[in-house]
């Protein structure tokens, strides 16, 4: 067996065959289906649509768009954009459809995730078959498949492990090459997530203290022998994650984004590590335990298991766990990201545990005294303001987890104790049936017929009224035209004030105006004659069988499209973000067949606007907040 075979080929092969066999309904839906069931799964797809956009055809870097808040665009650099997902779909989509491309990428996430995590519990325990399982316990948990479920930038966890693995040992023994290696690595960390990003920092702030307090000596990568290790390292980092961590600190200073998560809604309850949550296969089962503890299962499902727990605490406690290398380090990292997890509030079985009367601090009303370090942090560090989501920190919880469960499984097959491989093998069957997730979600990508009548329309920008947020963003890979607004995850204050503008002509049913722009879509500039809007609205009335009929109107007030759209429910209840698609159109028949008309005026106002114009008239009002 060759080594790179068994330190690649091998893992990778176990991994790819664990997928598919607890998720096998995937192979089928390859070609057909989206691997993912919440909505936001519309925006990374996106993401990956403008970033090869950005860069194959208009030649430039993707962190700013006209075609999302069309006319005056918006900056992407606070948005969950995910640009190294988009840079595999550059070389994916000349072969693949964006379907395939998507999935693709998923499936690669798990694979390399549970790779690179199987690297670093070699690197710590130096026992292959419990790092092999180390790496499953890690990609196959279920914050992993929870975020697989909509989240694609948070699903692109492979970097992490790596960077860690890199930076243990670059601080071990600095060397120049070990160095611009974990500021590669840092950097991919960045193009996929910038939580991941933060996190990194927080880990490799967490090793050098560990190391300096071990070493006695604060100052170990600065002695002059160190300096040109270190500058490998701080150069390369400076110039690539450096630039865009500056970038998102600039925007924050003068242009204040919104939209943040609030950290006392996301955050995570003290039950949660040890309870199964909504991934899971059996979730039914246990369903009054998991569903009190929060109503946001979609990021609070942070189930680590009871046997990781018992395998980790076994291996910390053993002889043989003392080969764990760096094992007060692993345990001081389930401790800081575990409490920094718990948010800005302590939260048992659901009830957040509040202390003496509330204050107003900073705009917030009842301001709960009783505050964990998350909120102290959040209170000093005013960029980290713009997280919002602590449980998503659990995710460093659970690669220690993996890490100290190897070594406890090394703990125990190098044990003297008769039985120890029946042991280890009940374990292996007890982990398996604890991290057993549910079936994922499919979606499948319905395109209405208004969409593809927008897409046969001469060049001008789009005011979608009639779709979901999300689904906006999906139906402009299909049309291509410039849309007003844009389901984006950070928005400047001054790309809402110019929405609130927009918003108040919909609402007086002035169509056309300042608001008309011409030029490619990466042109900012308003200047020039104005091209046509064409605004996608429902109709005034809305039938109580819960259908509304969508319409493309021009300028001229003339439909060019209608369809009912009917809102599907699944088996669980939960709301599917696509539409049924229209069986006549699906059996090839005209346009004319699925309710195209020419003639109708179109409605001035729209009663019930989609969910980016209503947040927008909701701000203008002065009806929502910006969240915490």
């Amino acid at each position: 067996m060759t080594n790179a075979w068994r330190r690649f080929g091998l893992p990778a092969a176990v991994y790819l065959a664990i997928f598919f066999l607890l998720n096998p309904h995937l192979l089928s839906a390859f070609s057909s289906h989206y691997f993912f069931g919440g909505a936001d799964g519309y925006q990374n797809v996106w993401n990956l649509w403008w970033v090869d956009r950005a860069i194959r055809e208009f030649g430039v870097q993707p962190w700013f768009t006209t075609l999302l808040h069309h006319p005056q665009g918006t900056t992407l650099i606070g948005h969950t954009l995910n640009p190294f997902n988009g840079l595999l779909a550059i070389a994916l989509l000349p072969l693949l459809s964006m379907v395939q491309t998507y999935n693709t990428i998923v499936v690669f996430s798990f694979v390399m995730t549970g790779v690179t995590a199987f690297w670093l519990c070699a690197a710590m325990t130096r026992a292959y078959g419990p790092s092999l399982a180390g790496g499953a316990i890690f990609t196959f948990s279920s914050y992993h498949f929870m975020h697989a479920d909509a989240h694609l930038q948070l699903t692109a966890l492979q970097w992490l492990p790596l960077f860690v693995l890199w930076w243990i040992r670059f601080c071990e023994q600095p060397a120049p090459g070990r160095g611009v290696a974990a500021a590669l690595m840092l950097w991919l960390v960045a193009l996929c997530d910038l939580y991941y990003f933060a996190y990194a920092v927080f880990t490799a702030a967490l090793f050098y203290g560990w190391m300096a307090w071990r070493l006695g000596n604060w100052r170990f990568l600065l002695r002059r022998e160190t300096w040109p290790s270190l500058l490998a390292f701080l150069i390369p980092s400076a110039a690539t994650s450096g630039v865009l961590a500056l970038a998102i600190v600039y925007q924050q200073s003068s242009d204040p984004m919104i939209g943040t998560h609030s950290p006392r809604l996301l955050s995570m309850d003290l039950l949660s590590p040890v309870v199964p949550g909504f991934y899971w296969r059996f979730r039914d089962a246990v369903r009054p335990l998991w569903v009190p503890l929060s109503p946001y299962f979609t990021e609070t499902s942070v189930f680590v298991g009871l046997s990781v727990i018992a395998l980790g605490i076994a291996g910390w406690r053993s002889r043989a766990g003392r080969l764990i290398t760096h094992r007060g380090f692993w345990g001081l990292v389930v401790l800081f990201f575990g409490i920094m997890s718990l948010g800005p509030n302590l939260h048992i079985a659901g009830r957040e545990v509040a202390f003496g009367p509330g204050i107003s601090l900073m705009g917030y009303d009842r301001i709960n005294l009783l505050v964990l370090p998350y909120a102290v942090l959040w209170l000093l560090f005013p960029p980290w303001r713009l997280a919002g989501v602590p449980v998503r920190m659990m995710v460093m919880v659970q690669l220690a987890a993996a890490v100290l469960a190897a070594g406890g499984w090394q703990a125990l097959l190098s044990s003297g104790w008769r039985w120890r491989h029946a042991a280890a093998a009940m374990t292996l069957a007890i982990v398996t049936f604890e991290y057993l997730p549910a079936p994922m979600r499919l979606t499948e990508p319905v395109v209405p017929a208004y969409v593809r009548a927008l897409a046969t329309l001469p060049a001008g920008a789009a005011i979608d009224l009639a779709s979901d947020a999300p689904l906006a963003l999906y139906y402009q890979t299909i049309h291509h035209k410039p849309i007003a607004f844009g389901y984006i995850s950070r928005t400047p204050a001054s790309v809402d004030r110019a929405d609130q503008a927009l918003a108040a002509l919909i609402l007086n049913g002035e169509w056309s105006g300042p608001h008309a722009t011409s030029g490619s879509p990466m042109s900012s500039s308003r200047s020039g004659p104005p091209t046509s809007w064409f605004r996608v609205c429902p109709a005034r009335r809305w039938p109580p069988s819960n259908r509304h009929v969508a319409c493309i109107t021009t300028s001229a007030s003339r439909f060019t499209g209608i369809e009912e759209k009917r809102p599907r429910r699944s088996a669980d209840g939960l709301e599917q973000p696509h539409f049924r698609r229209d069986e006549r159109h699906a059996n090839g028949q005209t346009g004319d067949d699925v309710g195209l008309r020419h003639g109708s005026a179109a409605p001035a106002a729209d009663p019930r606007p989609a969910e980016c114009f209503r947040k927008v008239i909701r701000r203008q009002q002065g009806d929502e907040q910006q969240s915490g």
